[in-house]
């Protein structure tokens, strides 16, 4: 599936992009309009501001809908209306984020399903290598996935966004 799929619409990626995940995209000059605003909050969940981990990579991309139930859930909007740290990338994939289609699409699905606003930190883990050249080549990654995946509609739908590290001893 091309980036080019991906692409359309208002707020569109700039083309084309390169095929190449390791090819430098750069960003469009910003048009006169105003930005795109963000949907009003849910109240769905307005419980315990709790953040919640996730280490599994398996919600994106193996459609495993136990993290999003669990936040639809009775629980899971008393106790899981804080921040969502989860992990999509580590030591092995620094360089290209992988099934980014499907991520973004279940970033969109969090925020319609479980009625959480808090933050979603897209995080970097490396706890093996421990290699702090990985990680700051990462933050590329990182900036190159969202000028790819996310259009300014996207983002409204998705955000707040932001990116973590969980690394240790680097």
């Amino acid at each position: 599936n091309s980036p080019r799929a991906r692409s359309g619409g208002s707020g569109s990626l700039p083309t084309p992009l390169p095929d190449d995940p390791s090819q430098p995209v750069t960003f469009p000059p910003s048009p006169p309009t105003p930005p795109t605003s963000r949907p009003p909050p849910s109240d769905a969940c307005s419980g315990n501001k709790i953040a919640t981990y996730t280490w599994s990579q398996s919600y994106w991309r193996e459609g495993d809908q136990s993290l999003v139930n669990f936040a639809k859930s009775d629980m899971g909007r008393q106790w899981n209306c804080g921040d969502l740290y989860i992990n999509i990338a580590d030591a092995s994939n620094y360089n290209f984020i992988k099934d980014q289609t499907n991520l973004v699409s279940w970033m969109k699905k969090w925020r319609q399903e479980s009625g959480n606003n808090g933050i979603i930190w897209l995080t970097y883990g490396d706890v093996v290598d421990k290699s702090g050249e990985k990680m700051v080549a990462f933050v590329n990654t990182f900036e190159q996935f969202l000028m790819r995946s996310v259009n300014a509609q996207t983002m409204a739908d998705i955000a707040p966004i932001g990116i973590s590290f969980d690394v240790e001893h680097i």
